[in-house]
């Protein structure tokens, strides 16, 4: 079926789904409003079936994403987390894509600081109602800063108040003051721990889902430092800077592909030294399912899934809905409909990209499973089930979350969850070890 004809049939039949049975009790705006409704359904549905001609659902994520991107403001995000330690390096696959990471250590991040003219710093201190943290040996709070001499006018320091932006709390990342033997001085508080938590050797993958490349994950960057746990970040083919094959073979974006974009960053993470207790992967939305891939095929690391859905039929029906309502296209009982027939005549198969039938096979150390309570896309009874799945074999190793959403704006997927009220048992879940 060609293009026109499939969208022409498609068309036809979501005008029998979309009818509603009193139209002559509408008003005249009603109807012009569900008239335009229709109009803008039929142009997502021939968008959409463009995109997809290929089999190519990540692609066409990428093809949203990268023409919603800044790409000197992306360049500029990178660069600030490069400032900080971030190795940013291409990372070839078996099939010739290659994949553009950012990777940071703690002695990285250390060298950085230091050659740019910083110091870091460990300290016990005791808090004050005021904020300003007083050294004393005595305290059962340990502190971490980044002391520079010169701190209103440093690049360094210019540097980190960008990376930090608004989003600072009271436990990491911040510029406060220290009191030393009664002399105060501004500072830029890395992490604030208590004395019995001490991180062990880690590194942490933050899995993108279909919208953010790396450079929206200054946060993650900066929580896994204060956490002391080195960093990984890694661009699937086709986002920002990442390219594919020249000859792809087998599709731009299959699911095997894109488990093959997985093992070759975890290649690269194991080949650093890590064993798997010390390898923790978090998979947001459509990341879930490259990091439930890798946790079925390498057993014993940990895993954090973030906002993902059951599978890629059920990520369909939730977030075309919104694209229509984003567009202008009212909310109404056909939309669940139009998702369910664009993913039967376009082929999305609807047992592909099944993150809870992987979750199911997998034997991790620990999990973690996050959702906010205002999320439409990944609806409770989804996430009742990924919860299921994964307690199948990992019995008494799955903390489970629904938190409260934090940006009323927003319906609450991808919240930053590192940001919100769930950063203790976040923190916690990293640090607890074995």
């Amino acid at each position: 079926m060609n293009e026109i004809s499939a969208v022409s049939k498609l068309g036809t039949e979501l005008d029998t789904i979309d009818s509603q049975p009193n139209d002559k009790s509408l008003s005249l705006g009603q109807r012009i409003g569900h008239i335009f409704d229709r109009m803008i359904g039929a142009m997502v549905d021939k968008l959409l079936y463009q995109a997809f001609q290929n089999g190519s659902l990540r692609k066409f994520a990428a093809r949203i994403v990268n023409w919603n991107i800044d790409p000197q403001r992306a360049e500029r995000s990178i660069d600030l987390m490069s400032s900080l330690g971030a190795l940013r390096q291409k990372i070839d696959t078996p099939d010739g894509a290659a994949l553009d990471s950012l990777f940071l250590t703690q002695e990285s991040f250390r060298l950085a600081i230091e050659e740019q003219g910083g110091k870091i710093e460990r300290y016990q201190a005791n808090k004050t109602d005021s904020g300003e943290y007083v050294i004393s040996n005595e305290s059962a709070r340990k502190i971490k800063v980044i002391e520079i001499d010169d701190i209103e006018n440093s690049e360094l320091a210019d540097n980190i108040r960008n990376l930090i932006g608004s989003w600072s709390d009271d436990h990491a990342w911040k510029e406060t003051t220290i009191i030393k033997d009664g002399i105060s001085k501004r500072v830029f508080l890395i992490g604030d721990l208590d004395q019995n938590e001490n991180p062990g050797k880690g590194v942490m993958w933050r899995l993108s889902g279909m919208g953010p490349n790396m450079s929206f994950h200054k946060k993650f960057l900066m929580r896994a430092i204060s956490l002391e746990q080195d960093v990984f970040l890694m661009d699937y083919r086709n986002f920002h800077k990442s390219k594919e094959p020249a000859k792809p073979k087998g599709g731009h974006f299959t699911e095997a592909v894109n488990d093959m974009d997985a093992e070759t960053g975890l290649k690269f993470i194991t080949e650093k030294g890590y064993a798997p207790k010390e390898i923790t992967l978090h998979g947001s939305c459509v990341g879930g399912h490259p990091a439930s891939y890798l946790a079925e095929k390498h057993p014993g690391m940990n895993l954090i899934i973030d906002s993902s859905f059951v599978k890629a039929d059920k990520l369909f029906t939730t977030m075309l809905p919104r694209i229509l309502r984003g567009l202008g296209h009212a909310a109404n009982r056909g939309q669940r409909a139009r998702a369910e027939k664009f993913a039967r005549t376009y082929g999305i198969d609807q047992n592909g990209f099944n993150i809870e039938a992987r979750l199911r096979e997998c034997v991790v150390q620990r999990a973690l499973m996050l959702k906010s309570s205002s999320d439409e896309t990944v609806p409770e009874n989804d996430f009742s089930k990924l919860i299921q799945a994964l307690d199948v074999r990992n019995e008494g190793k799955v903390t489970a979350i629904i938190h409260e959403s934090h940006n009323s704006e927003k319906d609450g997927h991808n919240e930053d969850t590192v940001a919100n009220d769930t950063w203790d048992s976040y923190k916690n879940f990293i640090l607890s070890g074995e």
